[in-house]
């Protein structure tokens, strides 16, 4: 007796759409060292999910609104070759989500995926920063 599997190919595609306005504050150590003392910013944030079933219709949904989020950190600023590159270590707080995404276009039983994204919290990082002059 042989068995027969189906199989289906499923791509499922998220496109984020993020824009930042900040500000940091820096205190200067020496040529080669700055203390960021705070880098703050507020983002907005959109989403699109794609969901592909083969031999399905594909299911978009989009964001109807635009949701806003909070970044924070601070950190130590390392400049071996001033100032056109820059090595940072950072910590802070960030708050990110996507409330609700709403399917594009057509009936179906499942239109609306409250609390898409509910995430942020505390986080670390590395930063390298390569400057490139034009004068």
């Amino acid at each position: 007796m042989t068995e027969t599997q189906n199989v289906t190919e499923q791509e499922i595609k998220l496109i984020h759409t993020q824009f930042s306005l900040g500000m940091s504050f820096s205190y200067i150590i020496s040529k080669s060292f700055d203390i960021r003392i705070f880098d703050v910013y507020i983002t907005w944030n959109n989403a699109e999910l794609t969901n592909a079933v083969e031999g399905f219709d594909d299911r978009v949904y989009e964001s109807p609104e635009t949701n806003t989020g909070f970044t924070a950190d601070a950190g130590l600023v390392y400049y071996p070759f001033p100032p056109y590159i820059s090595l940072g270590i950072l910590g802070g707080y960030s708050i990110f989500s996507i409330d609700e995404i709403i399917l594009e276009e057509g009936e179906s039983s499942l239109t609306t995926i409250n609390d898409f994204i509910d995430g942020g919290g505390f986080f670390a990082m590395a930063v390298i920063t390569i400057g490139i002059p034009f004068n």
